[in-house]
């Protein structure tokens, strides 16, 4: 195999480079099925998904793939809780948290058979291998914290549970000391106070007073009213009437004729 990619010049990496990753052009054949070298294990590719979804991905150098499962076995958890809270209250919930469990086991399987896939593509020279991802190792980082938290979990709760304020701990006690004597008075009941008879209580008869005799209504003498004339007006007196001079008629004068006037030749 060359050391240096014929079209480009770019030297390579990894020696079972099929494609150049700078021009993409193919530097040799796919090798046969039976040509066959041990470049990831297949068997720790499933363990690391088995212990963590995605982890067997990122081993085979499969980034996005590890992310993509991670994510899905995140959502599905994230809303089985949900529905699990619900479960109480909606019976309906529950069955949708049977069936996203199941989801999940079964998105987990597939995800240690898609790693075992991968890793044995990439010893049959189907597939590039361009290292670990670098999120291989956040597992490891989760781990390590998840182990340093229940530490800390249990020191402290140790610690919390042995030490007392009332009970100081000494490296050096002094000498033993006998217990204190505790004296024990003998119980003497007292005497029960003596009940006091209720006093008892006379009741009169009632006997209702008379009531008074009612007296008669006096009459009341309403004066009758008797309205006042009413203010009659007097007529207005009325000057006679001015008189009237009939109107005569001027006669017209009478028109003449004008005279009539002959001329002769």
């Amino acid at each position: 195999m060359p050391k240096f990619c014929p079209t480009c010049g770019m030297p390579l990496q990894y020696d079972n480079v099929v494609i150049c990753p700078n021009c993409g052009k193919k530097i040799q054949p796919l090798s046969t099925p039976e040509e066959w070298k041990e470049i990831r294990n297949p068997f720790f590719a499933v363990v690391f998904s088995f212990l963590f979804a995605g982890w067997g991905q990122w081993y085979n150098g499969k980034t996005f793939g590890g992310i993509k499962f991670l994510g899905t076995m995140l959502v599905f958890f994230v809303l089985m809780i949900i529905f699990a809270t619900m479960a109480s209250v909606q019976p309906l919930a529950a069955i949708i948290v049977l069936i996203l469990f199941i989801l999940m086991i079964g998105i987990w399987f597939y995800g240690m058979y898609d790693a075992y896939k991968t890793s044995d593509r990439i010893n049959r020279n189907k597939e590039n291998f361009f290292g670990k991802s670098r999120l291989f190792v956040l597992p490891v980082i989760l781990l390590i914290f998840l182990i340093f938290t229940v530490i800390a979990a249990f020191i402290f709760g140790m610690t919390g549970s042995t030490t007392s304020p009332s009970l100081p701990i000494t490296l050096f006690p002094g000498p033993i000391q006998p217990p204190p004597m505790i004296t024990i008075q003998p119980y003497i009941p007292q005497p029960t106070p003596t009940v006091q008879p209720l006093p008892t209580f006379t009741i009169q008869p009632y006997y209702p007073q008379p009531t008074s005799i009612p007296q008669p209504i006096r009459t009341i003498i309403i004066p009758t009213y008797y309205p006042q004339p009413t203010y009659r007006p007097q007529p207005i007196p009325i000057s006679p009437p001015p008189t009237i001079t009939p109107f005569h008629p001027v006669p017209m004068p009478t028109v003449q004729p004008p005279p009539i006037i002959i001329i002769k030749p």
